[in-house]
């Protein structure tokens, strides 16, 4: 229980230093580049994620049709919503 509190307190920080960061990312960069940087911190982290939680062969086994119905998902979920 004291390990879920943690990761709470730890979200918590990250969630609220957030607004700060992107204020003074977007002032000095553009946009294109800054979304370019933030996704490939977030592919990179969940790369290493799925590594140390050997997830790494559900990855491998996603065939080409799977790859594009996950990325047609997320093109609905980000423009759609």
């Amino acid at each position: 229980m004291k390990k879920n509190y943690i990761f709470a307190i730890i979200t918590v920080f990250m969630w609220s230093t957030l607004v700060a960061v992107v204020k003074l990312l977007l002032s000095d960069i553009p946009n294109l580049q800054a979304l370019a940087i933030s996704s490939y911190i977030s592919s990179g982290f969940l790369l290493i994620v799925n590594l140390f939680t050997d997830k790494i062969k559900v990855m491998k086994s996603l065939k080409l049709k799977d790859i594009g119905i996950i990325s047609g998902l997320g093109f609905i979920g980000l423009f759609v919503y």
